[in-house]
């Protein structure tokens, strides 16, 4: 499941492309309640720290701050 939200962020770089925690959760099939706890703080986190992803929040969402090449396409 993190290497899933791993390409998920990735596939969003940059301020002007975030994804919300409500959409990753949604992608992975995930049912929680509205704040999303689970998947911000445990997985995405987890997330984030095992891959060292460069991460940055706002309301708007997760974008990756990052330079890496996308070659993987999610359907999400």
């Amino acid at each position: 499941m993190l290497e899933q939200i791993r390409e998920i962020l990735l596939l969003h770089n940059g301020k002007k492309n975030p994804i919300t925690s409500a959409e990753i959760a949604r992608c992975l099939g995930i049912v929680e309640d509205d704040t999303h706890a689970q998947t911000r703080r445990a997985l995405i986190l987890e997330c984030a720290e095992k891959y060292e992803l460069p991460l940055a929040a706002n309301n708007r969402g997760y974008p990756a701050v990052t330079v890496t090449p996308v070659t993987a396409v999610i359907g999400c």
